[in-house]
């Protein structure tokens, strides 16, 4: 679903790029898609969790963001 969303966002862009150029490109940098028992899991965790406060959640330390932050603050501090 991923790389379908990318190829409808070039699309709009009048950019023409093939479906496993962006498959392999995602999985290149380590983007890969969900299998459906994550999503499902994500989706059960989520009705779960619907009720407790936004700020509760600015606490949680997300694990798919991590490389990201940590990538950012590498180059911020250059380590």
């Amino acid at each position: 679903p991923k790389a379908r969303r990318v190829i409808a966002f070039l699309t709009l862009a009048n950019v023409n790029v093939h479906e496993s150029t962006i498959r392999r490109t995602l999985a290149n940098h380590s983007v890969h898609g969900a299998s459906n028992k994550n999503i499902a899991a994500s989706l059960q965790f989520a009705k779960d969790h619907e009720d407790i406060p936004k700020g509760y959640w600015r606490n949680v330390l997300w694990t798919n963001e991590t490389k990201t932050e940590l990538l950012v603050q590498m180059r911020t501090h250059g380590v």
